[in-house]
């Protein structure tokens, strides 16, 4: 059985890169192992971390809200706008996730096709999860709007799963803090 190349891979590591082409991350005139590089993103760049410290914020706020929208009946709207914004925007981290670099023995992975496998296989169950719309679900399937405690409820489950997520990037800035120092 023929082995195959290693896995393709770029030494892009900073947004200052002067061989970058274009302004969305990517490296056009890289090719290593025949493959070019196209369409990631650079899960060390600062914009990546940036995109990621703002999703981990709208958790840290959203998961208390999701608590008071369940402990209380609530009929504030901005507060049902705010986390239904959140999840918009959950929705969209998903969605970037897709064209997400990856680490894989210290190299970073930039295949399309190996990046988007990688997170259907991980994460990409978990947070799909915690963006069904339970509560609307819920609201018309009973078909009652005098419900909102119910909905409530329905929503707090899978935005606690969001939680998953806090671990991990706390754990990147601890080794960022203890390489600077």
């Amino acid at each position: 059985m023929a082995s195959k190349g290693p896995e393709s891979v770029t030494l892009e590591v900073g947004e200052n890169d002067a061989s970058r082409s274009s302004s969305d991350g990517a490296r056009r005139d890289s090719v290593a192992y025949g493959k070019t590089f196209e369409h990631f993103l650079n899960p060390n760049s600062s914009r990546m971390r940036s995109w990621e410290s703002f999703v981990i914020l709208t958790i840290i706020v959203g998961v208390p809200l999701e608590f008071f929208q369940a402990a209380f009946t609530t009929k504030w709207v901005p507060i049902w706008v705010l986390v239904y914004l959140f999840d918009l925007i959950f929705l969209g981290d998903i969605i970037l996730r897709f064209y997400l670099g990856y680490m894989k023995d210290g190299i970073l992975i930039t295949d399309k096709a190996k990046i988007r496998s990688h997170y259907l296989r991980r994460k990409f169950p978990i947070d799909v999860f915690t963006i069904i719309p339970i509560d609307l679900v819920v609201l018309f399937w009973l078909g009652t709007p005098g419900i909102l405690q119910i909905l409530a409820f329905c929503r707090l489950l899978p935005k606690v799963v969001r939680l998953h997520r806090i671990p991990p990037f706390f754990g990147k800035l601890a080794v960022d803090i203890h390489q600077i120092l």
